[in-house]
């Protein structure tokens, strides 16, 4: 009788280990799929091998997964992660999410990430095949991803760019680069929502303080949804202080929304926390340019060359900003009968608007000789003003430059 309960308790033992070699046995022909065939066939660019292969490969380690002897292994949490992002690469690679979609969910990124992430935290000895394998796809991805850019694929481009991203916290590294360039791909790309989102978590992270959100509020208001654009910079107002590119934003928001009352509030706070800075009023300048507040913005404009006369950009803008008041108050003349008093009302003051951009403009082309677009734009003044000796030299330095 003992020896039937001795035998009986071997036995058992010898199936649990049989049952978990079985196990471990699913997580070796996981790895075998993955790094002797499906990894060659990727990057021998045989993409049906590489599916056939990766699909075999999550077969293998979805059993192991399931397993409680296996399930929480670094091992087996490595190789899912390089599995499950196997179809990511692979969607990178062609353009198309059906495969990943299909077999690997939509989720397949961040369980690949999440998996890498876990084992990375929990063992040292899987630590450097993370390193080189996010070594490696990032160095595989980054040409493509350039490809796209240039290309004008920046849909691709900014997928490309974030998986870079993403996969690299895998190590805990937070690559701001890569995450900003897929901000600036899908806002190029015209994915506005998905740009507010990928600056938003750029913000998060700390991308050059204020700056990043800013970058996610602009967004925001490009979509009209202020109050979120709002309450991310009053957020990053919280963390960072009298930040100017926050103030500056909430400038913009307030004045998108039509409260000037606020964006009055917002210019003043901007102003205090730094009102000798040039460049805030050359910003504020372009901000009231944009938006057609042109005393404004010509006040603003003169303001930041009382802080530094020499300031180039503002010369430069302020001469550009009465050419354009200008053109528009004589075209708007133009639509007018001759007889109308308003004609020449309007004539003159573009006439006058005309004559004030000569002064920051000669100060510009006096640093700045060879801007054949300034060159051109004086000599058509001078001109039109009936300064002929200034039109006549403007135009000889315009041929000779352009």
């Amino acid at each position: 009788m003992m020896r039937t309960n001795k035998i009986t308790i071997i036995a058992g033992s010898l199936l649990i280990s049989a049952m978990s070699f079985a196990q471990k046995t699913n997580v070796t022909s996981a790895a075998v799929e993955f790094k002797q065939k499906f990894q060659p066939a990727l990057m021998m660019g045989k993409v049906d091998d590489a599916k056939e292969a990766l699909l075999n490969a999550k077969k293998y380690i979805d059993l192991a997964m399931e397993h409680p002897d296996t399930k929480g292994d670094a091992k087996t949490l490595y190789y899912k992660g390089e599995i499950y992002g196997g179809a990511v690469q692979i969607a990178s690679a062609t353009g198309d999410t059906t495969f990943l979609m299909n077999n690997f969910g939509k989720d397949a990124m961040e369980v690949s990430i999440s998996s890498l992430q876990e084992s990375y935290r929990i063992s040292n000895k899987f630590r450097p095949d993370i390193d080189n394998s996010v070594n490696m796809q990032v160095s595989m991805i980054g040409p493509m991803a350039s490809k796209f850019y240039d290309e004008g694929k920046f849909k691709e481009a900014g997928a490309a760019f974030y998986y870079m991203y993403k996969i690299t916290t895998a190590k805990n590294v937070y690559d701001t680069t890569n995450l900003y360039n897929a901000a600036v791909c899908l806002e190029k790309g015209e994915m506005v929502k998905e740009a507010a989102e990928t600056y938003s978590e750029l913000a998060e992270i700390g991308y050059k303080r204020g700056e990043g959100y800013a970058y996610a509020a602009n967004m925001y208001t490009k979509l009209k949804d202020y109050d979120k654009a709002k309450e991310i910079l009053l957020k990053g107002k919280a963390k960072y202080g009298n930040d100017k590119a926050i103030l500056l934003e909430l400038v913009r928001v307030d004045m998108a929304k039509g409260d000037n009352q606020a964006a009055e509030k917002s210019l003043s706070d901007a102003i205090a926390a730094d009102p000798k800075n040039k460049q805030l009023y050359f910003i504020i300048g372009t901000i009231y340019t944009e938006l057609g507040e042109n005393e404004k913005a010509e006040q603003a404009l003169l303001k930041a060359l009382e802080v530094d006369p020499n300031y180039l950009d503002a010369q430069y803008n302020l001469g550009a900003h009465y050419v354009t008041w200008a053109t528009a108050l004589r075209d708007k003349a133009n639509t007018l009968n001759q007889n109308d008093f308003n004609y020449d009302v309007l004539l003159a003051q573009s006439r006058d608007l005309f004559a004030k951009a000569i002064a920051p403009l000669e100060k510009y082309i006096a640093k700045q000789p060879k801007d054949a677009n300034v060159l051109l734009i004086l000599f058509q003044i001078n001109q039109n003003l009936g300064n002929s000796d200034k039109a006549k030299e403007y135009k000889e330095r315009y041929d000779a430059v352009k």
